[in-house]
């Protein structure tokens, strides 16, 4: 998530509120935060301030407000964007309300530990659902798409469920994307109570590593391989939309063929493959050494498997590359797919005519990326 900082002023824990701009005179919401490099005594109606100016009228200080003056970047915040107020002074931006890819962050736990995560996870046990909630009723209800992510989702059990209903009640047009390694889903009962939530657009994205166990459980750092196919199997049986999502690394790319005919015969009713490329953070920066591969050298893997997914009907996308180390008969299959708080572009993409079609680096990617890249004419 996109974070700034700025110096608190009379803090009261964490606070969660929708960002205003410029309210009209007579605006009144109770979740209300204003950012402004203008405070002054109207600005007091709202739950907090927000500024990038220094200097504090001493009148504004004394008032008991939620104050947090010296923002860095705050004219990055939006109006209808959400954030939480850290006593640190640090400023969480958990929802914008102008990016197409906002998810909710609902615990740090995970049942696995992946070489390639790009997330931080811990087994920090603290429960987000309260919070969590309050959020989902600050988001603008014309959100499209939203994920639950995770560390884990499934660990939450019962407040997953309550997650999900809070979501079907509040955001009833907002599709959902749960992202999951699909373990829990092997339970019978848990798969059965998720359905009977009755979320009228839910997809459930589930990473599977390879086509084979041993390599599957070694990336994931756990014995999970049948247990995912278990929990993709039960999804099907309750007609839930699922996701395959490839990771591709230095340990599986040569088995990209084998691992597209494995899910057309085991799985042809999944709704969507998506081959992506590594975000090299966390864990998987830690396993470089094992995990990295310059994209360029598995063209022709990810061309083979791609086109035999298509050529049987299958929807697939390339996520996380970039054009210029695709061949040419991959880019319709190439999604603009990284979160837009974290995409970057490098200084030689500026002179490329292709850019605004391409997916862009990860934030992460500044510093490791293909020696390959180069601007398309």
């Amino acid at each position: 998530m996109r974070s700034l900082l700025g110096c608190p002023i009379n803090t009261r824990g964490r606070v969660l509120g929708r960002i205003v701009l410029n309210p009209p005179r007579f605006f009144s919401d109770p979740n209300s935060i204003i950012a402004t490099n203008s405070p002054n005594r109207k600005s007091l109606r709202h739950k907090a301030i927000l500024t990038d100016i220094k200097d504090i009228d001493p009148n504004l200080k004394s008032s008991g407000k939620t104050i947090y003056y010296g923002v860095s970047r705050l004219n990055e915040l939006k109006a209808g964007d959400v954030v939480r107020l850290n006593p640190d002074g640090g400023i969480d931006v958990l929802y914008e309300k102008e990016s197409p890819h906002n998810a909710l962050f609902v615990t740090e736990q995970c049942n696995c530990s992946c070489l390639i995560c790009p997330q931080y996870t811990t087994d920090n046990k603290t429960d987000y659902t309260e919070e969590v909630l309050t959020l989902i009723k600050l988001i603008d209800p014309q959100t499209k798409t939203l994920g639950i992510t995770g560390g884990e989702p499934t660990l939450l059990g019962n407040n997953l469920f309550k997650i999900v209903k809070a979501c079907k009640q509040n955001l009833p047009n907002t599709a959902l994307q749960v992202l999951s390694n699909g373990i829990r889903f092997a339970d019978f009962e848990f798969a059965k109570n998720f359905t009977l939530i009755e979320h009228p657009n839910i997809q459930i994205g589930i990473p599977l590593y390879a086509d084979t166990d041993t390599e599957h459980n070694y990336i994931m750092q756990a014995n999970g391989f049948y247990k995912t196919l278990k929990g993709i199997q039960n999804l099907a049986l309750f007609k839930h939309r699922i996701e395959i999502r490839i990771v591709i690394t230095a340990l599986n790319y040569h088995r990209l063929p084998k691992w597209a005919e494995f899910i057309y015969r085991n799985f042809p009713f999944v709704i969507h493959i998506a081959f992506m490329g590594m975000e090299t953070r966390e864990s998987a920066k830690k396993n470089l050494e094992q995990v990295w591969v310059d994209p360029y050298e598995y063209q022709d893997y990810l061309q083979k498997a791609v086109e035999f997914l298509s050529l049987r009907q299958m929807k697939v996308s390339v996520y996380n590359h970039q054009l210029c180390v695709l061949p040419k008969s991959l880019w319709p299959y190439s999604t603009k797919s990284i979160s837009t708080w974290k995409n970057i572009y490098l200084p030689e993409c500026e002179q490329c005519q292709k850019k605004e079609l391409c997916g862009g680096f990860f934030e992460s990617s500044a510093e490791l990326h293909s020696k390959h890249i180069h601007p398309l004419s």
